[in-house]
């Protein structure tokens, strides 16, 4: 029998993040076999609405050999196949998982930045995101060995995380948004860090469901030249298939001017290297999913995690403009919980939130953790 969880996400993806109307061109892009039960779902709901899907699987595995061999002609190419495809779309819904997430972790660096000019900001910076999208990851066997888990327990956690209570969500987080759109500068203490920096007249994003499933998570982005100071990614990153560990940055000027990093150090200084860009931050964000509670290793759960926060460094997102262009977009997640070291996050000198948890009068009830966990899906 169909998992009906199964149809409630897709239902999510096509109605809620993407908002099929009828003759609708859908993406529904895929990288393994084991999410064609999401597909078909999808298919069917784009169906019902009055779209035309188009599945499309997109397996990394099977690309292994070109993105190791290719040179840059090809992936110009290549890039410009796949731009064609997605120029023609009005949805792209990406259902990723499965296979193996070091796949590429040998590419040489040439082949790496290859990778991000021709397909990352070639195809998805420059058009998809400019798409009704959204993406959201399966939870295959592969997904849950990322996270220790055995697989159906993982299947469990996986659907209190994505078919969580949006609607809830999208009123919750509104006073959360206006005290931010009102601060001028904002300072982050805990382990290993001390960041200042301003986020004066930037835009502030709610993210319910409409770009990533699982969502949870509302962002803006400091102003240039603003950010100070010492950060810590204290949970692990996975960035071009290699797997970082304790990244430590530190800044002046708005500017990344010492990194290092406990594994593949030199990895970290060709990711900083890509281009001017890539030392500077696009996006400063907090997580506010209460089911995520522990690192899934992967940035699409790990940015949502409640009581977390995220730096990301390169190119930003064009609803939160900063000016900052570059061919990566790298999320580093620091978790706050008092179990990860605990910390505390400042609007204007009044403090927020403390070791994971909310404590500004407008805030402490409505996005506290007993209130958004009592919204499990399954309950």
């Amino acid at each position: 029998m169909k998992d009906p969880r199964i149809d409630e996400l897709a239902k999510t993806l096509v109605n809620h993040s993407c908002q099929v109307k009828p003759n609708d061109l859908v993406m529904i892009e895929f990288r393994e076999s084991g999410a064609l039960p999401l597909v078909e779902a999808c298919v069917k709901e784009v169906t019902r609405l009055g779209g035309v899907p188009m599945p499309h699987m997109q397996s990394t595995k099977t690309m292994r050999s070109f993105y190791v061999n290719a040179d840059e002609s090809q992936y110009r190419a290549y890039g410009g196949l796949l731009r064609g495809l997605i120029e023609k779309i009005d949805c792209y819904i990406g259902i990723l998982g499965g296979g193996n997430p070091f796949e590429l972790s040998d590419l040489t660096a040439e082949r790496k930045l290859y990778h991000s000019k021709f397909i990352w900001k070639y195809v998805h910076l420059d058009v998809r995101l400019h798409k009704r999208w959204v993406v959201v990851r399966f939870p295959t066997s592969t997904l849950s060995l990322k996270v220790g888990m055995p697989t159906d327990t993982f299947e469990e956690l996986y659907y209190k995380v994505c078919n969580f209570d949006y609607s809830y969500l999208t009123s919750a987080i509104g006073d959360l948004a206006t005290l931010l759109r009102k601060t001028r500068n904002v300072r982050i203490l805990g382990e290993g860090t001390d960041l200042r920096f301003s986020v004066e007249n930037m835009p502030v994003v709610s993210c319910t469901g409409q770009n990533n499933i699982p969502d949870g998570e509302l962002y803006t982005a400091p102003v240039p030249g603003s950010m100070h100071g010492d950060f810590l990614c204290n949970l692990p990153t996975l960035h071009n298939g290699v797997r970082f560990e304790g990244v430590r940055l530190s800044f002046e000027g708005g500017r990344v001017v010492r990194a290092s990093s406990e594994t593949f150090q030199d990895q970290l200084h060709v990711v900083l290297d890509t281009d001017e860009g890539a030392r500077h931050v696009c996006e400063f964000a907090l997580g506010l999913n209460p089911f995520i509670q522990k690192s899934f290793m992967d940035p699409i759960f790990d940015e949502k995690m409640y009581g977390s926060f995220h730096l990301a460094l390169g190119n930003a997102f064009l609803d939160a403009d900063n000016g900052n262009r570059s061919m990566i977009h790298w999320d580093l997640i620091s978790s706050q919980l008092t179990k990860d070291g605990g910390g505390e996050i400042y609007f204007d000198d009044v403090l927020i939130r403390k070791d994971g948890h909310f404590v500004h009068p407008l805030l402490k009830d409505s996005l506290s953790w007993d209130k958004l966990t009592g919204l499990d899906p399954s309950s």
